[in-house]
């Protein structure tokens, strides 16, 4: 029988997206600063309102979790990138 995963109503993550930003970022070993701007609101409400446009009312911590870490290694990538260049 498949594990139940948590989840959590994509409404009531809109508050916390950004503080679990930071966590992953700093696990992720990457400067707070750099992450600006994946936690601007409108990010965070561009990414849920995607998945609320399949129909869904609830995300589960693991696609919370996939999204962050997508939005960071993208802005650690553009950071990687610019540093290539100069």
């Amino acid at each position: 029988m498949p594990e139940e995963k948590e989840t959590c109503s994509i409404d009531d993550t809109r508050s916390f997206i950004p503080e679990m930003i930071d966590d992953v970022a700093k696990d992720m070993k990457v400067s707070l600063d750099a992450v600006e701007d994946i936690k601007t609101e409108s990010y965070v409400n561009d990414m849920l309102d995607r998945y609320k446009a399949m129909g869904l009312d609830e995300i589960t911590t693991d696609d919370m979790a996939a999204f962050i870490i997508a939005g960071i290694m993208m802005t650690k990538s553009k950071i990687d990138q610019t540093a290539q260049e100069g």
